[in-house]
């Protein structure tokens, strides 16, 4: 079934998110991020979807998805915050 163009760009996003998110192996990353342990590309997708989003101009014919996907990027981005200055604490009480 093709995309009407104007639509192509919430595809796109689509796939976007479940290669950033690494959807296939969900399973597996949710456990090691609930447990605390970042799987290496984690953030790179985040930051990467991130700066996609930003420079994306979207149409605003969908708008909830529109906000469900900036919802969806900000929680990332919160919980990479988090799980990042978590870290750095605890690498600063190992050094002490």
């Amino acid at each position: 079934m093709k995309t009407h163009p104007e639509l192509q760009i919430y595809q796109d996003f689509i796939d976007r998110v479940a290669i950033s998110l690494d959807l296939e192996r969900w399973e597996r990353v949710s456990d090691c991020l609930f447990r605390q342990i970042m799987p290496v590309d984690f953030p790179d997708g985040i930051y990467q979807l991130d700066l996609e989003l930003f420079r994306a101009i979207l149409p605003g014919r969908m708008p909830e998805f529109e906000e469900s996907l900036k919802n969806l990027v900000a929680r990332s981005r919160a919980y990479l915050e988090y799980y990042l200055s978590d870290a750095e604490n605890a690498q600063e009480t190992l050094a002490s």
